[in-house]
């Protein structure tokens, strides 16, 4: 099935300097090793499945991607996910 990005704390808004993270979660995906892309990339895009924005600021908002690649199974982009940071 399709990935879904999350944000945590629950968003989608968020304040400026806080500590957010989005997790990329794929249901039925146990057993599989996963790496993880995210689009946009920046400098701390990880291949995980959480992407840690520390201290956001008003340039991290915007639209979010993951997928999730494993076994040589690649998923669809997961839906977009829209930050705004307040």
């Amino acid at each position: 099935s399709k990935p879904t990005v999350t944000l945590q704390p629950n968003g989608p808004v968020v304040y400026r300097g806080e500590n957010v993270t989005l997790r990329c979660e794929i249901q039925g995906g146990g057993g599989a090793q996963w790496t993880y892309e995210w689009s946009p990339t920046n400098r701390n895009s990880p291949t995980s499945s959480e992407f840690r924005i520390i201290r956001v600021s008003e340039s991290d908002s915007g639209t979010y991607w993951c997928i999730p690649k494993g076994n040589y199974l690649i998923t669809d982009w997961s839906d977009a996910f829209s930050l705004t940071v307040r």
